[in-house]
């Protein structure tokens, strides 16, 4: 049994909605740009002036990001959803291929020029696809084309795709915060739009988000002390620096303060913040240590006494493997079976006489399919050959790898006193059968009669199956029933045996009989009646003689 489970990551419905959100704000991002190209609207194209708008085809592919995206979120996307994903994650990759082979090799490819041309042309300065945001989009589309897979495998490159995105997006958007040229802007080439840094910057995440059982997004998003620690520290460690050297470069350019004062205050401030989360931090995970070791301690505790019970008399307990080996025993079950503990691992085919091997089998299905077999009894043969009658109970080890275990009670007591009880019965049976007098018993509730031996059937002239189920107003007249049923009912209500000397009857073939009959009521656990014993002897010819 494991100390520590398999950490599991938080899973919730706010991350498909963060990705279905990244979605529609890069489209809405794209399609601003669109319609601002279209109808000459430069704050859609640029959200700030004097800084390069948003091409044409980069907006599309930005669209066609998104729709890839959008038909991947979800577990499992349906084949048709998959598939067109595919397609648009081609296309984005295939333009921002194109577009890096035209800067690699000076080869003028007007990709990026087909949107829109005339008014292209009309600018004062040339719009085209940055080689940055080229590379990016083939980053993206390939990270898409492997999430679109469906093996695990195949699967693995979108993780550092999506991760190098999401890094140039962030410098680029650092890079217009700072006002920091090179960091959006790759030599003399065009630079990289600020609405494109932020549009590919929500898909990459987006993206990364619609596999939170893996990669990255699996260990932030966990619920262990790495996992926590991660998501308090890594929004300071990303927010904090940036926004502190925004304001250390502000108050340098309106001259508040000179370039030592202004670093030497940015890192004090960064010092101070750091070291506040670090301690708050460290506080929270000497908080869950010490829950965890108080776990620890109680599952130790809950090891040791089910450790002790397993290793009492009470039960035999066995544990065995897929292959069906049994790999663990207590004392019990190997003192029952003649085994020593190095016997060990036995084959339960050792054990199983081979006509209860179906049996075992029947239990294997049930385990699979339920997790737990229906108890049966069945036999093991010892060591010695002898054969034991046991009780199993078995099912399924949690994330054991098909390990079973079976608690297994030795019935042989059980089985011994039943064949007693029997051997008892038959003879109290052979008893009554043989009995020269006639013996009867009838239901307290209704006088039915329950049980008759030989001798009744003999006198009556009646056949034991004529007889069960049946009552007094079956066989006689019914004023001699009547007398009966009375004289019964009577001896009921007093609990107490009854004595009657002489009765007569009328039987089937020996006409009229004399009779002299005990009864006396059999009651139940309840201390009710619940039986009339009756024993009759004819005296017929007794008294014919006297």
């Amino acid at each position: 049994m494991r100390l520590n489970p398999p950490t599991e990551t938080r899973t919730h419905p706010a991350l498909g909605l963060a990705t279905e959100l990244a979605c529609f704000g890069a489209a809405g991002l794209a399609a601003l740009a669109l319609i601002g190209w279209q109808f000459e609207v430069p704050i859609l194209r640029s959200p700030l002036r004097g800084l390069t708008p948003m091409n044409p085809v980069t907006a599309l592919s930005l669209i066609l990001a998104s729709a890839s995206l959008w038909a991947l979120r979800g577990a499992k996307p349906e084949p048709g959803m998959k598939k067109f994903a595919q397609v648009c994650a081609l296309l984005v990759a295939a333009i921002g291929t194109l577009k890096l082979f035209s800067a690699l090799t000076s080869i003028g490819l007007p990709l990026d020029q087909v949107l829109f041309q005339h008014k292209l042309a009309a600018l004062q300065q040339s719009n085209q696809m940055a080689p940055n945001t080229g590379l990016a989009l083939v980053f993206l589309g390939g990270a898409l084309l492997a999430l679109s897979s469906s093996t695990l495998r195949a699967r693995r490159p979108a993780q550092p795709l999506l991760l190098a995105t999401l890094a140039m997006s962030l410098v680029a958007l650092l890079g217009y915060l700072l006002g920091v040229r090179s960091l959006y802007r790759i030599a003399s080439f065009i630079p990289m739009a600020a609405n494109t840094a932020l549009a590919l910057l929500l898909l990459a995440a987006g993206a990364l988000l619609t596999r939170p059982d893996s990669g990255v997004c699996k260990f932030v998003l966990s619920p262990s002390s790495g996992g926590v620690m991660v998501r308090r520290m890594l929004p300071a460690a990303i927010v904090v620096p940036v926004v502190l050297g925004w304001l250390h470069l502000e108050g340098q350019r309106r001259g508040l303060y000179e370039n030592e004062i202004g670093t030497a205050l940015n890192a004090l401030v960064i010092a101070g913040i750091l070291v506040g989360l670090i301690w708050q931090t460290g506080r929270s995970l000497e908080a869950v240590d010490r829950e965890r070791r108080r776990v620890e301690e109680a599952l130790q505790k809950s090891l040791k006494r089910q450790s002790r019970l397993l290793e009492s008399n009470l039960m035999c307990v066995v544990t065995a493997n897929p292959q069906g080996w049994i790999t663990e025993a207590n004392p019990t079950f190997l003192a029952m079976v003649g085994y020593e503990r190095e016997d060990l691992p036995l084959r339960t085919e050792t054990l199983t006489p081979p006509e209860w091997l179906g049996r075992n089998e029947t239990a294997l299905r049930e385990i699979g399919e339920r997790g737990a077999a229906t108890p049966f009894e069945k036999e093991y043969v010892r060591k010695d050959g002898i054969r034991v009658p046991v009780l199993v109970g078995a099912g399924a080890l949690p994330d054991a790898d098909g390990e079973i275990v079976a608690f297994v009670l030795d019935i042989s007591k059980k089985k011994q006193a039943e064949l007693e009880i029997e051997r008892m019965r038959m003879f109290l049976d052979s008893i009554v059968e043989n009995l020269p007098n006639m013996v009867f018993v009838k239901d307290a509730s209704e006088l039915r009669f329950v049980r008759i031996n030989r001798a009744a059937e003999e006198l009556l002239g009646y056949g034991r199956e004529e007889l069960l189920g049946r009552s007094d107003y079956d066989f006689f007249p019914k004023d001699q029933a009547d007398f009966f049923t009375a004289k019964d009912r009577e001896i009921l209500k007093s609990g107490s045996l009854s004595d009657i000397h002489e009765e007569v009857i009328l039987t089937r073939v020996r006409g009229p009989r004399l009779l002299h009959t005990k009864k006396v009521p059999i009651r139940d656990a309840n201390g009710e009646p619940g039986f009339l014993l009756g024993i009759s002897e004819d005296i017929t010819e007794k008294r014919e003689a006297e």
